[in-house]
């Protein structure tokens, strides 16, 4: 399944500084600037540095909160993440980013009653959040509480028909359920949508291996290798394919290619069959 964290997406540039402050917050702007400047740079700790000059200049600035939240996040420090997302919420109660971001790491500190909330919140100020819906739908699936995790991925998908993510997931969902036909068009729409999408060719190929469609599943499974040479799943599955057409060579020569990017579960398909 697609992660959570995936859907987060640590832009620093795509929310504007704000230009609403008060003439003694021009310092905190200032140095609000610098730190986006030394993230395109990927300097971290400077970007840390100056988002911290930012809220010691100006401590209701509500997007250097946000700022060094993400920040956080990427740095996976997910308590002191949400802290920073408390202030910038304390601040700007509306702000539907900040909910998301802060449902995303609650998320990763598996407090997903909290990230639900989150979600929710966000939906409940702007009911076209698609991420949120999808987020909504990961929790859901997690749960096993199917009806509502493809109901999440509908509502997402109507607010953004183009989202390759929610396709991909509602996919999974009706892949689950047993309806092969309606998993297989979602997964299309989402190449349609991302053709560079590896999860879909990696799980497509492993649905087409289980109904015996071999050629279409090694088609899957080598573009999902070009495209990610470094993807010890797509190993993993292209040799269960070429062991099933009882090409025993290639399936070794990919399990042990799937082994040394770090796949462990490929250990006792080496002992078994490649002695």
């Amino acid at each position: 399944m697609y992660m959570l964290n995936h859907l987060l997406k640590i832009i620093f540039l795509l929310i504007p500084i704000c230009q609403n402050l008060a003439a003694q917050s021009l310092v905190a702007q200032q140095k609000y600037a610098q730190a986006l400047a030394e993230y395109e740079k990927r300097d971290l700790i400077k970007t840390h540095q100056y988002l911290d000059s930012a809220i010691l200049a100006d401590a209701r600035f509500a997007a250097a909160y946000a700022r060094r939240g993400l920040l956080k996040y990427e740095l996976s420090e997910y308590d002191s993440a949400v802290e920073d997302y408390n202030q910038a919420i304390q601040l700007e109660a509306k702000n539907t980013k900040y909910y998301y971001d802060r449902g995303v790491a609650y998320y990763q500190l598996r407090k997903t009653e909290l990230a639900r909330q989150d979600f929710e919140q966000c939906l409940a100020l702007n009911p076209q959040h698609f991420e949120a819906h999808t987020a909504l739908g990961v929790l859901w699936e997690e749960k096993e509480d199917y009806a509502r995790a493809r109901q999440a991925y509908t509502q997402a998908l109507k607010a953004n028909p183009k989202y390759p993510i929610a396709y991909y997931n509602r996919g999974l969902v009706y892949y689950q359920a047993g309806n092969s036909k309606k998993a297989l068009q979602d997964w299309q729409k989402a190449l349609q949508f991302n053709p560079k999408y590896v999860d879909v060719y990696v799980t497509r190929g492993f649905a087409y291996n289980e109904n015996r469609q071999y050629d279409k599943a090694l088609a899957d499974f080598d573009q999902a290798i070009a495209l990610q040479p470094f993807s010890a799943e797509a190993y993993l599955n292209r040799g269960l394919t070429y062991s099933a057409l009882k090409k025993t060579e290639l399936a070794c020569r990919d399990w042990q290619k799937a082994a040394e990017l770090g796949n462990v579960e490929v250990e006792k398909l080496l002992a078994e069959f490649c002695k």
